[in-house]
């Protein structure tokens, strides 16, 4: 531990969260690192309910934005630069840690110096909140089991990196990512171009809060997380050595395969031809081989009745992880790069990285609110 202050600063974005910050705060509270190991800065991103006053009873430092909501890539961006520790924890605000979870996180990066940061999983807690979030939550538990060891992005639900890390590289890209999108994937591209290796430890694990609808699935889907992951991917060329849950060979193989039997079937239902029937049926059989793993783990966890009922399921994520890839690469073709608004350049040219344009450190009375103990 360091002389000057804790060793684990636990940083936390929040927007309109006041709901499920007791369950998530408390969750950390009752880590067993002992207590004067780490801190608590909940950073709430400009919320119009009582997400601020809420965090006061639980963390070390709360700091209040004002104005508009500035995404959660600005907001940690202000956390860490008012943090002290040598490993910075960030962590979702919907996201419950286990009593382990920060210990464990820590252990990894102080016990192996080659490793510059290593990511939690969701853990198998579902039961009773839908089928959507469930099977979203089962899903996304599965992949990063079978992605566990050495990856290539970062995981902002549940993740640590190294203070000198992020000094090297860069925090998180807050005049891209306005919004939840791919500030993690885009970080961690960094993380592992500086030489340093990011470590998917799935027995680290958390709970994952959301409540999921078929809608918000989509939207997360498709606007958040598919188009703007895949233009970072195709920006650097990195698509076929990309190390990711969502984006596996067989991911990228299944979804391919699942959405050519969607065009298959289309063109079959126009032109009738016999050849189109076959290619559909052919890629309907290899989408369910692709898919084979994923639902015996369903099956195991939630029984057969639910592994067979999320099928339609899937079947969306992959149309919608298709039309993401053909959104993406048109934009790469006719747009090419992310740009910044004009705005935030002249800004940039003048040695401002933040926007809206503030001091990289204000005095600390003008960020935090006094926490209620």
């Amino acid at each position: 531990m360091s002389t000057h202050g804790p060793l684990v600063s636990v940083v936390i974005p929040v927007y309109n969260g006041a709901a499920f910050l007791p369950r998530s705060l408390g969750a950390i509270t009752t880590s067993d690192l002992p207590r004067e190991s780490w801190e608590l800065i909940v950073v709430d991103d400009a919320s119009t309910d009582d997400s601020a006053l809420v965090a006061g009873r639980y963390a070390d430092t709360v700091v209040k934005l004002s104005g508009r909501q500035r995404g959660p890539a600005y907001a940690r961006n202000r956390g860490v630069e008012l943090s002290r520790g040598e490993i910075i924890v960030v962590v979702d605000a919907d996201v419950c840690v286990h009593a382990d979870t920060l210990r464990r996180l820590a252990a990894h990066l102080t016990e192996d110096p080659s490793t510059g940061a290593v990511l939690g999983a969701y853990d198998l807690d579902s039961r009773d909140r839908g089928i959507v979030t469930s099977f979203r939550n089962l899903r996304q538990c599965h992949l990063q089991r079978q992605c566990a060891g050495e990856v290539n992005f970062f995981w902002s639900a549940c993740g640590a990196v190294r203070r000198s890390v992020l000094d090297t590289v860069g925090a998180f890209d807050e005049w891209h990512y306005w919004r939840p999108q791919s500030e993690g994937a885009e970080l961690g591209q960094r993380i592992r171009s500086g030489g340093y290796r990011i470590v998917l430890d799935p027995s680290i694990q958390a709970t994952h809060l959301k409540q999921w609808t078929l809608r918000s699935s989509i939207s997360t889907d498709l606007v958040n997380h598919g188009v703007p992951w895949m233009r970072l991917m195709l920006q650097g060329g990195s698509v076929a050595r990309m190390r990711a849950p969502n984006l596996s060979l067989r991911e990228i193989v299944t979804a391919a395969l699942g959405l050519t039997a969607v065009i298959a079937m289309a063109f079959a239902a126009t032109s009738h031809a016999a050849a189109f029937r076959w290619i559909a049926l052919a890629s309907v059989l290899a989408v369910l081989i692709g898919v084979a793993p994923l639902f015996q783990f369903l099956a195991s966890e939630r029984g057969p009745v639910f592994a067979v009922s999320c099928l339609p399921l899937q079947a969306i994520h992959y149309l919608t992880a298709g039309i993401s890839v053909i959104c993406a690469w048109s934009l790469h073709q006719t747009v090419g790069e992310p740009k910044r608004d004009v705005t935030d350049d002249a800004f940039a040219e003048v040695g401002f990285e933040t926007w809206p344009p503030v001091p990289r450190r204000l005095p600390s009375d003008a960020w935090k609110l006094p926490a209620e103990k």
